[in-house]
């Protein structure tokens, strides 16, 4: 199988349209149409249907396309990874899993300092291809390759203007009639709420589950409900009162770094830079 047959394969895959393929990759029709059929005699299976100018996928050309697509996305950022290197660009690969909220300022005022120094950032739970990693976790955990570099309580997050905003601590048993919105379900803060609420023997209404943070913080500014809210990674919000939970919740954050290959100097830097910010902002 030729890497360009698979290639041509998926955009007309994408569109299912040869035209439109043809017209994307900048090459001709026909030699579009001539690689897929090359691809199609190879694998011996066929992966399109055509009716007159209308293509449609068959089950094989589904599932080709669906298991191809993670390959092509790693081998075009492989592409743009070795032209950057080629620039002789410093890299560093950020996975960020936790205190998104104070990113965006740590790198605007590390890119301050290191302009040339070029970013690639995720935030994928299952991705390794990662220079540093932050991630929250129960203070008890510990990482062999990772450092602490926060440990924070949790509190409770309500729009200001409710009756919450004259109480310097609150539990879980008095919330019994709030709404609550919470992250999705296998996110650590939601896993650490579930267990807390089992312990307080509560049941909590939940009118909100989102999967972004963002939203999270979005919908209780705007008073649709009551949340958990860590009380530095995730910022502060002049619209929200933070409630300190009588049944002391905490979390940790730590900065992972890659154990199985030697750091380069710019994420080694940089991850100083975060541990620096962290200890003054606190």
């Amino acid at each position: 199988m030729e890497f360009y047959q698979l290639q041509y394969f998926m955009y007309v895959a994408k569109y299912e349209n040869i035209t439109k393929a043809a017209h994307e990759l900048r090459v001709g029709q026909p030699a579009v149409s001539k690689a897929v059929k090359a691809l199609e005699g190879e694998l011996q299976v066929q992966l399109l249907q055509r009716h007159g100018k209308k293509i449609q996928l068959t089950r094989e050309g589904r599932l080709l396309a669906t298991r191809a697509l993670p390959l092509l996305s790693n081998l075009e950022a492989v592409k743009e990874e070795l032209k950057l290197f080629g620039e002789n660009r410093e890299v560093i690969k950020l996975n960020i899993l936790s205190c998104n909220s104070l990113l965006a300022d740590i790198i605007r005022k590390f890119k301050e300092l290191e302009p040339g120094v070029m970013f690639i950032i995720t935030e994928q739970r299952e991705k390794t291809d990662w220079d540093l990693c932050i991630r929250s976790a129960a203070p008890e955990i510990q990482y062999t390759n990772g450092i602490r570099i926060l440990e924070e309580k949790i509190c409770l997050a309500s729009k200001k203007g409710t009756w919450l905003d004259e109480r310097d601590t609150i539990s879980l048993g008095e919330l019994k009639r709030e709404r609550f919105i919470v992250l999705r379900r296998g996110a650590q803060l939601r896993n650490m709420a579930e267990a807390k609420f089992h312990e307080a023997r509560v049941v909590p209404d939940i009118s909100f589950e989102c999967d972004t943070l963002y939203i999270v913080q979005q919908l209780t500014e705007q008073g649709l409900g009551i949340t958990f809210w860590p009380e530095y990674s995730w910022g502060k919000s002049d619209k929200v009162k933070l409630t300190p939970i009588e049944e002391d919740m905490r979390r940790a954050v730590y900065l992972l770094h890659q154990s199985d290959h030697k750091s380069s100097q710019a994420v080694l830097r940089f991850s100083i830079f975060i541990q620096e910010y962290i200890k003054g902002m606190i």
